[in-house]
Order: C-alpha cells, then sequence, then structure tokens
C-alpha cells in the first residue's frame, strides 16, 4: 500500500467509521461458525508453533505500559525465516507502532538451499503490517475493517477478527487486557501464489508464542521522544477551540497514542480535532497531497490532504509537526498529527489545524 494510502486509513476512519458501519453488509460482531475444513487447513500449513497456555496481551490500553514495546518483537526474524526469506517492503510505514516486512514466501517447508545447491523455490512475495497500537474500545470499532466488517471467533482466550478478498488478509487479535494487534497481508504481484492467509496465519502463531515465551522486547527510546510522552496531555482547552471554536468532549484515539475532540465521534458529520504521533510523509515533486508549509514553532511542517472527497462529509486536513528521528526506519522522522475535520472546506480545515498546532509544538520536548 502506498504511504499516502497507508496514511489515509489511518487518520480519516475517526470520520468515517459510522459510514462504514453503516454500510457493512455482516451483522456488527455476529460469531462465526467452528473452522470449517478450508480455514483448518489454512491454520496447518502454518510454519510456527503457537504453543499453548494463556495469553494475557500487551499491557493493557494504557500508555505507560507500551509506549516502548517494539511491535517487530511479535514477528521476529527466527519466525520471519520460516515463512520465507526477506524482501523490501514496498507500503508506507506510516505509524510508530507498525512492523512492517516484504517476504518472499517459500514454497512448503523452504530450506534455506535445495539439496542441489540452488535456491529453494518460492511462491512469490507478500507484504506484512503488524499494527501494534490498537486497543479493544467497543464491538463495532473491534469487528469494522479497513475494508469492511470482519468475521469473529473464539481462539482460546484470544478473540479473533478475520476479513479476507483476492490478495489481501486480515486477522485482528484482541486479547484479555483489551490490547489488539492487527495483522494485514496483501500480496504485492498478481503472479504471487503465496496464499496471504496462509501468512496471516504464520504470523498469528507467531505473536501468540512470542506472548507465550515471557516479556516482550522493549526500543530504548531518547529521552526527548515524543514515543515516551503524553502528547494528549499537551493539548490544552486553547487548542481544542482554536481548532473546532468549541471544546467538545474528548476521546480515545484509534490507537493508545492518539485522542480526539468531537461532540459525536462516530459521525461523519462532525467537526473533529484529532491528536497522534506518527512518522512523517515527506513531500514529493509534483505531488498535491502532502506539502510543505511554513515551520511550527521552529520545527519543518506540512499538511496532507486526501485528493478526493467523501460526498457528505466534511473535508479533513492534518498538519504534520516533525521531531528527531524515527530510528527503526531510516530517513522517517517522529511527527506530531494534528488533524481537523471541517465542514468548512479544505483551506478552513488546514488552517484550523496550523491554528491548534501552532499551540500544542511548543510544549513538545527539545530537539
Amino acid at each position: 500500500m502506498s504511504s499516502w494510502g497507508s496514511r489515509f486509513l489511518v487518520t480519516f476512519a475517526v470520520a468515517s467509521i459510522a459510514l462504514s458501519a453503516g454500510c457493512a453488509s455482516s451483522v456488527t460482531g455476529e460469531p462465526v461458525a467452528a473452522p470449517g475444513a478450508e480455514e483448518q487447513a489454512k491454520k496447518a500449513k502454518g510454519k510456527i508453533d503457537a504453543g499453548s497456555g494463556p495469553v494475557t496481551g500487551l499491557g493493557g490500553t494504557e500508555l505507560a505500559a507500551r509506549k516502548d514495546l517494539d511491535p517487530c518483537a511479535l514477528f521476529p526474524k527466527e519466525h520471519q525465516d520460516k515463512l520465507g526469506k526477506p524482501s523490501k517492503y514496498v507500503g508506507g510505514a506510516t505509524k510508530v507502532d507498525l512492523c512492517v516486512v516484504g517476504i518472499e514466501v517459500w514454497d512448503g517447508d523452504g530450506p534455506q538451499e535445495s539439496e542441489d545447491g540452488k535456491p529453494a523455490p518460492t511462491l512469490g512475495v507478500v507484504d506484512i503490517e503488524l499494527d501494534a497500537s490498537m486497543f479493544f474500545q467497543d464491538e463495532d470499532r473491534a469487528s469494522t475493517g479497513s475494508r469492511g466488517k470482519l468475521t469473529k471467533e473464539q481462539r482460546d482466550d484470544v478473540t479473533v477478527y478475520s476479513g479476507e478478498e483476492k490478495r489481501i488478509c486480515t486477522r485482528r487479535l484482541v486479547f484479555k487486557d483489551k490490547s489488539m494487534v492487527n495483522i494485514e497481508v496483501t500480496t504485492r504481484n498478481n503472479d504471487t501464489r503465496a496464499e496471504p492467509c496462509e501468512s496471516a496465519e504464520t504470523v498469528v502463531s507467531s505473536v501468540l508464542k512470542v506472548l507465550r515465551s515471557g516479556p516482550v522486547a522493549r526500543r530504548t527510546l531518547p529521552a526527548n521522544s515524543l514515543l515516551g510522552i503524553d502528547v494528549c496531555g499537551l493539548v490544552s482547552p486553547d487548542a481544542v477551540t482554536a481548532a473546532l471554536g468549541a471544546t467538545p468532549p474528548r476521546h480515545p484515539g484509534l490507537g493508545f497514542r492518539g485522542c480526539m475532540w468531537s461532540a459525536d465521534p462516530k459521525s461523519i458529520k462532525t467537526e473533529t480535532l484529532a491528536i497522534n504521533v506518527t512518522t512523517n510523509l515527506i513531500p514529493r515533486a509534483g505531488d498535491q497531497m502532502v506539502k510543505e508549509i511554513a515551520p511550527i514553532a521552529g520545527r519543518p511542517s506540512t499538511t496532507t490532504q486526501l485528493p478526493f472527497a467523501i460526498p457528505g462529509a466534511p473535508i479533513p486536513c492534518t498538519v504534520e509537526v516533525t521531531h528527531i528521528p524515527f530510528e527503526p526506519v531510516p530517513g522517517k522522522k517522529e511527527t506530531l498529527s494534528v488533524m481537523v475535520v471541517s465542514s468548512a472546506g479544505a483551506e478552513a480545515s488546514c488552517q484550523k489545524a496550523r491554528a491548534a498546532a501552532e499551540v500544542i509544538a511548543p510544549k513538545l520536548p527539545a530537539m
């Protein structure tokens, strides 16, 4: 998925979740029957033993417990090697709690070399996104994927929501402590023969095995990292008023780092301010969506707007204020994301987002 497309799914979801819930064809949270032979066969092909025993989760829903958790520790290199060999990831690493991996999937068990010394055969490349930023808020949100409704099943003490369509497979795990892991696998090319749900189930097994094996590895965060602070705590009533002209109630964001202010967070017609920590989108020549703007609090900044609008919905604009380098992804920076959804039009949305960012950004840690 392109970086702007990935960011669209992240940010505009706060304005479109009600629409997607209303248009979905399946019943929210409707349990599905026990997996049939076909689904059981997919799981049997998983190349990692998930082990057995209780799984609590990632540490709950609070920032303090999860701020430095390394999402790639849930699908470590030794587990990736069982699925296939590394291939350069082609998507957009726009979230700080996202692990992105390209894998050329082994055909069969996948030895490193065949008996004659030639490379082992593969089934083509899949792109894997493992998102460890989410937490359970309600059944409607948990069962709504980026492409529609997900089906629900219980696997021991883990609730699994699943979605499958041509070339794309989703698995969303909800744990007892209400933390969540979202796994999305996409086949990269039309000639890729790898079954995306077989790869997704391998990643599911990896996550469960890691969680059953002890504490998950942590990142070492710089003292001035945005990942180590509650950016929502920096948002004063003045910042909310600058964006919305009022101070509606605060609500949780889509991930544990984010938050939003809205009179109705499930309505696509309600003006909204959403705050998050992301990685920066880099403007490119001819790019009509991401544009450089005058620095905010002395920091390089951009605006991001969608190249299209949803009929009947207010228009979102995101102002991004960059911070220090994001060490897991070379070339990326930690970023304060300030999004405003406004019915006043595209230009007004960007002005409102900038006004809020100008109140918040001076409070960020020094670069």
